[in-house]
């Protein structure tokens, strides 16, 4: 078997113009250069199905021209991954090569249903039975795509080549209707061979120069995938929910509305550290970038909790000591742990620096969390004591 599937690749590889699959044994072969779904998408919006069809053949024919032939097997669907369009062959008839022949495209499509024609034209009795006659082309099923268009077309005793009159073309057809916000929408859906950044140039360059063309009422926009977003500004809100969170605990637990302000601030100084981080050294910012400010709001909040609580202890046990005095010491009781717990947790993020910026969400979680904890530092060192003691220094 693993001989016969060899025989079958190589002879798939020397035949061109197909796509070729093989299977059976070991690992599948496949020369197709699709990947069966549709990998770059732009979405048109529009108040007319028939308009935005008009220009969504339109971004069809400049991908078409504009791409270098990197663009393959263009199609305008309704949306989704799947499809359950049809194909149909289209006539596109060139009125001034029809005028010219004086031709009109009635009679181009009388010469087609002579060829392919099929019904019943009525009835009659024989044998004592009601029976139909149908009358059926003697081309009928045998008359081809091929024929159409090498096969000379007889009309008013003249012969005429298709390609003359008109062209034809399969294409998709039959989409779903699909309506947002009252608008009705299309996916203009495509394959491109080549690199995913110059994918993004070309789709891009297209999308802006069709925009130029949209009148009011329509709309032209990449589609929007479920994976992450870095320019979705909802889900940046989400941390402002997890540092409201973070303050409702706080103040539950040190029985103050001042305090737990001291320690949430300590959250956009570490962000800082993720900012400084991947600006200074050029990292591509990323989900894993996003998911070290959900770590760091609890690490950073975390160190500056322990030094706070304690030292609330201290004050409750000496009212009457110096609460600078108190503050630092519950600094010195804390601070080996604090620092403990940032060193451990970036040692244990280095491992995930080591493969590069190939990995695609451990290494900016790693740099972006490194960073933050690094510079919470210096919140812990100098921010915090200076907000926390302010009220009785100037007592002093």
């Amino acid at each position: 078997p693993y001989t016969l599937k060899s025989m079958l690749e190589s002879k798939a590889i020397s035949l061109g113009g197909l796509d070729w699959s093989v299977a059976g044994v070991g690992r599948g072969f496949s020369n197709a250069l699709g990947t069966g779904y549709k990998s770059n998408r732009i979405e048109l919006e529009g108040y007319s199905y028939d308009n935005l069809y008009s220009y969504a053949e339109l971004l069809k024919q400049q991908l078409e021209d504009n791409s270098n032939e990197r663009v393959k097997e263009v199609e305008i669907t309704s949306g989704g991954w799947g499809s359950n369009a049809l194909n149909e062959y289209y006539l596109d008839f060139s009125q001034e090569q029809l005028a010219m022949a004086n031709v009109s495209q009635n009679q181009l499509y009388g010469y087609l249903k002579n060829q392919v024609y099929s019904g019943n034209i009525g009835s009659i009795v024989k044998d004592h039975e009601l029976q139909q006659v149908k009358l059926v082309s003697d081309n009928y099923q045998k008359f081809n795509v091929w024929d159409l268009k090498n096969t000379p077309i007889s009309i008013n005793n003249k012969q005429y080549k298709l390609n003359k009159l008109a062209s034809i073309d399969k294409r998709k057809t039959g989409n779903t209707i699909q309506k947002n916000n009252q608008q009705y929408r299309l996916t203009v859906a495509y394959d491109f061979l080549g690199t995913k950044p110059l994918a993004k140039k070309v789709r891009e360059r297209n999308v802006e120069d069709l925009k130029t063309k949209l009148p009011i009422g329509y709309r032209i926009l990449e589609q929007s995938y479920r994976g992450w977003n870095k320019k979705d500004s909802k889900q940046y809100y989400y941390l402002f929910v997890v540092i409201f969170i973070i303050f409702f605990i706080c103040a539950i637990l040190l029985e103050s509305l001042k305090q737990p302000f001291a320690i949430i601030s300590m959250i956009p100084l570490s962000f800082i550290g993720v900012f400084l981080t991947f600006y200074l050294f050029d990292f591509n910012f990323d989900q894993g970038g996003y998911a070290s400010f959900i770590l760091l709001c609890g690490i950073s909040v975390n160190s500056a909790l322990f030094i706070i609580n304690d030292y609330n202890n201290l004050k409750r046990q000496y009212p009457k000591r110096n609460t600078q005095e108190l503050y630092f010491k519950a600094f010195n009781y804390k601070i080996i742990p604090v620092l403990l717990t940032i060193v451990s947790t970036i040692v244990g993020l280095i491992p995930f620096i080591w493969s590069g910026q190939n990995e695609a969400f451990w290494f900016s979680f790693a740099v972006g969390s490194i960073g933050g904890l690094l510079f919470s530092l210096i919140g812990i060192f100098f921010y915090l004591p200076m907000f926390s003691v302010k009220k009785q220094i100037l007592l002093l």
